[in-house]
């Protein structure tokens, strides 16, 4: 048994066993939780969350008038935009508000839109 362990093909097959199996998870944890209908990431030399140019552009988050790419994310209804983000929409859905108020940084002007919650 312990001769399996060391073999590196070994491990190898355990990660992407694991990545496979993560992947229908997370996505299944994801579905139907409420967002402002963009992707958004974490940009390490921003310091904060962005739209991301791979949101699909059918989708309801992305117009001039909303939120376009790389519109920087800087709060949400009043409190810092981050990995809180779920639990402000969760207060917000709970409060009955279909509508979470987003500050945007735009280049260098900073905006405030509203944006539908979407599931």
């Amino acid at each position: 048994m312990a001769k399996y362990l060391r073999d590196p093909i070994i491990w190898m097959f355990f990660i992407v066993g694991l990545a496979i199996i993560s992947t229908p998870i997370n996505l299944w944890r994801e579905v139907g939780t409420p967002f402002v209908g963009v992707v958004s990431q974490l940009s390490i030399s921003d310091q904060h969350w962005k739209v991301e140019t791979t949101t699909p552009s059918w989708w309801s988050g992305l117009s001039p008038d909303k939120l376009l790419p790389l519109d920087l994310l800087i709060k949400i209804n009043g409190q810092e935009y981050g990995f809180n983000t779920n639990r402000i929409f969760q207060e917000a859905i709970k409060e009955n508000h279909t509508f979470v108020t987003l500050e945007i940084k735009r280049g260098s002007i900073t905006l405030e839109k509203k944006s539908r919650l979407n599931t």
